[in-house]
């Protein structure tokens, strides 16, 4: 696509209000007024150190993670950083500018929509500073100034390397944010090094000082309105507490609890149908709560945390792989550990923020990052408080429209994730998958039939196209075409519209979508997904409601370590991790098996942004005229 082409549909996306007020308006002040910034009068650091209880108390409930973390930070002082699940070795001095899968440099007059030879997010990743925690985690639990001077020299390369405004990673406010949160904690975990001395803090507050007015003066509103716009907001109260910026906190505050209705929905479900984006979203909240202290947060607020860790549990208990439908870039908002999934900490610490016990997990007294965000003495009293739970709650989130299926047959543990929701948010849906009536199987706590995941934002279209396309779920795809229509990287010109028509707990799910009703001949797409007990079964029941003719093709994408067998008049038969199931499709159905394709592509999965593995794709083919119904049945 040409910029042109992108930059007109990114238009249509826009309100007139946009286009003047924001758009319009920022370009004159940025371009023809060229108002000079000025620090005037920083404000000194407000910094709370770590004390000795913290220090003995982590050692006396964590010291086997100890060594790991300290054997970590020993890497970052030889420049070595895990980056996207991998480690990277930059030979010399770090050059903030790289791509490091390439190694190529960036090049500041390159648009990072646009590039073909480098992806921003290889880049953006580094500069995210995720891996200084290690490194004050290190001084404080030791008290060996090297980490502290490792810290500060590579805080202070940073803001030398990266001019005012200038380059890839003054571009995005959310980048920023996401800097500045990883230099705070740094801080506070070095409060007491003889490095950090006043020329240095003097030096870090008046780049935080300009980061933070980058990010005030082109927050993400309007079209942008997502986890961005929280990011930059959170990184404004954080940032504005440890300087003494109380205006800034006051105006995050208040921005915060205008937009958490519009970010986490009714039903807990996030607005950008992408359960890992709403986890960013939570835990810029739980941050700014923490920092603020719990009676400073309004009840909105609390109410939207709630509803939302609520959610993100039904989705836990359905199997960890429904966190990953629509986008998902690996990331995290604040890194204090690798021992413990962040999904499950987030539950946690709003357990602590909320008062609501029903998200605290049964092994949460082994979760290091939310010790470091409650502190010893609310840790303490939150493992107290850890009772063996009945996992049970809600199913069905209407709004969302993500509804959860669980059974047992044959004394196997069965659940289905079925979503019938909208797209994204709207206007653009940028992070959503044109996966409307998609569903994902866990057998016995075993993924099975899984939603691939994402694998890249930019540079590779192909790649981009495939895993938010319809081919990438397990749906059903009529005439070769997604059902909703993108174009760019995070724009959705035309959105599939789904809906739920029944549901009845535990048995059976329905839904419809309309995103094939632009076809020269219409159709519309109905799956019922149900449990026939007697019969130790799964049933779908796949109708597709038109006039004409189309070519009907129905996927089912299986997890890495499950293997189709030998197709026999219709049926496949699959090893999992805990067994075997059968499939039995329509006898009308030619069936292919795929695995780690190309050229179609079909058959991979992506668990980490930027890394696909091969996996295996069965899928179903069959052209039909008219209305017509498909059965495919699930044996247990």
């Amino acid at each position: 696509m040409s910029s042109f082409t992108w930059y007109i549909n990114r238009l249509k996306m826009m309100s007139f209000q946009e286009i003047i007020y924001m758009r319009l308006w920022r370009f004159i002040r940025d371009n023809i007024l060229k108002s000079k910034p000025n620090a005037g009068s920083i404000l000194s650091f407000r910094l709370i150190p770590f004390d000795e209880k913290t220090r003995f108390f982590y050692n006396e409930h964590f010291g086997k993670l100890k060594n790991d973390a300290i054997a970590e930070a020993e890497k970052v002082l030889e420049n070595r950083i895990i980056l996207f699940g991998q480690e990277v070795l930059f030979e010399n001095d770090i050059d903030w500018n790289v791509d490091f899968i390439n190694g190529k440099r960036w090049d500041p007059k390159t648009d990072y929509r646009f590039s073909k030879e480098s992806d921003p997010k290889f880049v953006w990743e580094l500069n995210r500073h995720q891996f200084l925690p290690t490194l004050g985690k290190a001084f404080f639990l030791m008290g060996d100034e090297r980490y502290a001077r490792k810290a500060i020299s590579l805080i202070g390369s940073w803001i030398d390397e990266n001019p005012l405004f200038q380059g890839i990673n003054w571009i995005s406010g959310i980048e920023l944010a996401l800097r500045q949160i990883s230099w705070i904690w740094t801080l506070h975990f070095i409060h007491g090094s003889e490095s950090l001395t006043p020329e240095i803090k003097k030096k870090i507050a008046e780049s935080m000082f300009f980061q933070t007015m980058y990010i005030e003066r082109n927050l993400s509103f309007y079209s942008s309105a997502g986890n961005h716009l929280i990011s930059e907001i959170t990184g404004m109260a954080l940032v504005g507490k440890d300087l003494g910026r109380n205006d800034l906190v006051t105006t995050a505050a208040g921005l915060l609890e205008e937009e958490v209705d519009r970010q986490i929905l009714m039903d807990g479900a996030g607005a950008e149908q992408s359960p890992s984006y709403l986890a960013h979203t939570m835990e810029y909240y739980l941050l700014f709560a923490l920092a603020m202290g719990m009676e400073m947060v309004s009840p909105k607020i609390l109410k939207g945390i709630e509803r939302g860790s609520l959610f993100i549990q039904a989705l836990l208990n359905a199997g960890e792989d429904a966190l990953y439908s629509g986008d998902s870039d690996s990331g995290e908002v604040l890194r204090l550990s690798h021992a413990y999934n962040n999904f499950k900490t987030l539950l946690n610490v709003s357990a602590c923020v909320t008062g609501n016990m029903d998200t605290l997990q049964e092994d949460f007294h082994e979760d290091e990052k939310s010790f470091w965000l409650l502190g010893p003495a609310r840790f303490q009293e939150l493992t107290n408080r850890i009772v063996r739970r009945k996992v049970c709650g809600r199913n069905a989130f209407e709004e969302g429209g993500y509804y959860i299926l669980e059974n047992t047959l044959d004394g196997r543990d069965i659940k289905v994730a079925f979503d019938c929701g909208p797209l994204g948010m709207k206007p653009m849906a940028a992070h959503g998958h044109a996966d409307a009536l998609s569903f994902i199987l866990n057998v016995d706590g075993h993924p099975v039939f899984i939603d691939p995941g994402t694998y890249v934002y930019f540079k590779e279209n192909k790649w981009r196209d495939y895993f938010r396309g319809t081919s990438g779920h397990n749906t059903v795809r009529i005439d070769g075409f997604d059902q909703s229509n993108f174009s760019g990287t995070f724009i959705a010109m035309q959105h599939a519209e789904a809906e739920c028509i029944s549901w009845m707990e535990g048995e059976k799910v329905s839904g419809r979508h309309s995103g094939y009703s632009r076809l020269r001949s219409p159709a519309v797409h109905y799956r019922t997904i149900a449990f026939e007990k007697d019969g130790k079964i799964i049933e779908i029941i796949d109708r597709i409601e038109s006039a004409g003719e189309h070519l009907v093709e129905q996927f089912f994408h299986l997890d890495r370590g499950c293997v189709p067998g030998i197709i026999d008049n219709g049926v496949i038969f699959i090893g999992i991790p805990c067994g075997s199931i059968t499939v039995r499709f329509d006898h009308r159905m030619e069936l292919s098996i795929y695995y780690g394709d190309d050229e179609l592509p079909l058959g991979w999965i992506s668990r980490v942004y930027g890394s696909k593995e091969k996996t295996f794709t069965i899928v179903g083919r069959n052209r039909m005229r008219g209305s017509d119904t498909f059965a495919t049945r699930i044996y247990f």
